[in-house]
């Protein structure tokens, strides 16, 4: 479980600070919100997928060394990372982009 959220925090942390930097700045000023979540997903994308590529391989390790009996232990790595993989390309940065920063502005 803990595996699971950590990969979550790994992965998503990045791909929502690439969207804040290219909606307030840098070459790209004026891009929406979720044209920022889909750009900041393509960024990420390679690195998400070496290092699930990289899990996949320890995780097949830990399978063959371990026999039929590390499979009940593996089961919810591997199934944290799925779900940590998913969450940070297709859900995610979408609910960043549907939130609405509305600044308090002093009188």
């Amino acid at each position: 479980l803990m595996a699971g959220l950590v990969a979550t925090y790994a992965f998503t942390i990045p791909q929502i600070r690439t969207a804040r930097v290219l909606v307030r700045g840098g070459s790209s000023r004026g891009l929406a919100r979720d044209e920022a979540a889909s750009e900041s997903r393509n960024q990420h994308r390679p690195l998400k997928m070496l290092v699930a590529v990289a899990a996949l391989l320890i995780l097949a390790a830990f399978i063959v060394s371990g026999n039929k009996h590390m499979i009940g232990a593996i089961l919810p790595l591997f199934t944290g990372l799925i779900s940590a993989l998913l969450s940070s390309c297709l859900i995610t940065p979408f609910i960043w982009a549907a939130l609405s920063t509305k600044k308090l502005s002093r009188r």
